[in-house]
């Protein structure tokens, strides 16, 4: 069985961004969402972390979430830029974290 609290820092803050991905796009069965694309914060430990969302407008329920890393040079706005993941979300209806 996994142990988070043997996980190291940055696992932990994957299982954070998980949960708080799932439990800010989720809503009624079959309902549109009313959760606004942006940047969202939550907390890790002392750390203040962030990332992007991007729901679609048509978006319902329930919706796949695809999470979209990068690597350590990158950012969340360039790999937004050349992944394209955002239009192939709405196109597919699903939520991009």
């Amino acid at each position: 069985m996994y142990n988070v609290h043997s996980s190291s820092k940055p696992t932990r803050f994957i299982l954070l961004l998980l949960l708080a991905t799932i439990a800010g796009l989720a809503n009624a069965e079959g309902r549109t969402t009313d959760v606004a694309s942006g940047q969202y914060e939550l907390q890790s430990g002392a750390l203040a972390r962030s990332y992007l969302l991007h729901a679609p407008k048509q978006l319902t329920h329930p919706a796949p979430r695809v999470i979209v890393m990068y690597g350590y040079t990158s950012s969340a706005d360039s790999i937004m830029s050349y992944s394209a993941m955002n239009d192939v979300a709405v196109e597919e209806g699903f939520g991009v974290v």
